[in-house]
């Protein structure tokens, strides 16, 4: 046979495994793709949680913490809402205004809980700057088309009466300006026990976790 034609039959064989080659890659993808298809659950609706020590649950260990029983008991309701606990100890306002441009872009969530200020009012941060930044946050939550919710901190009678009052005015104030949802802080009988509270007087313990998670689901039901 001559040479030119040897070679010919050799690039056929070639192209000819390759081809096979081809086929059964494509095969196995699309198996591989419709086990993933099959076995990914992806939540119809996503509930993000930007907090702080509050939100992270800081000082709680080995037991589940409230956001991931809120997320139980939402599903035990028949909602499919996959609840992301963004908390930071710590965090002020300032800096969830830093954070939540990333979070939003990560996540992209159906409904935004701003669950901040606490740290701001603990520091004696001026009023007017903790609403802006509250203001901004919500701003930017609503513009990617979420629901916003906003829990309504407290802070201890000690700041002095203006302040605290006008703290705890504040989220009421806002939440009626922008229309979003206002979650009351909790209930006066969780605080007031000493078996909820660590022995820092502010942060709840892990005993408290199931009842904060009751008191924030009727707020996410609708």
């Amino acid at each position: 046979m001559p040479y030119l034609f040897k070679n010919l039959a050799f690039i056929n064989a070639l192209r000819r495994t390759a081809a096979t080659l081809f086929v059964a890659c494509s095969l196995i993808t699309g198996v591989v793709g419709a086990v993933a298809t099959n076995t990914v659950h992806a939540a119809e609706n996503t509930l993000l949680i930007v907090g702080d020590s509050l939100t992270a649950a800081y000082g709680v260990n080995g037991t589940e913490l409230w956001p991931e029983l809120l997320e139980e008991k939402l599903k035990e309701h028949g909602h499919d809402t996959e609840v992301i606990a963004a908390g930071v100890s710590g965090d002020t306002t300032a800096g969830g205004l830093r954070r939540l441009p990333g979070l939003l872009n990560e996540y992209q969530p159906s409904d935004v809980l701003i669950f901040l200020g606490g740290n701001d009012g603990l520091r004696g941060t001026p009023l007017n700057s903790i609403k802006a930044n509250l203001s901004k946050m919500i701003e930017q939550a609503r513009d990617t088309g979420a629901g916003v919710a906003l829990f309504s901190m407290q802070i201890p009678a000690n700041y002095g009466p203006r302040y605290t009052r006008g703290f705890e005015a504040m989220y009421s104030e806002l939440a009626e300006e922008f229309d979003v949802t206002l979650v009351p802080f909790f209930e006066q009988s969780l605080v007031s026990q000493p078996e909820m509270i660590q022995a820092d007087g502010i942060h709840p313990t892990g005993k408290a976790q199931p009842f904060i998670a009751e008191h924030m689901l009727p707020f996410f039901l609708d």
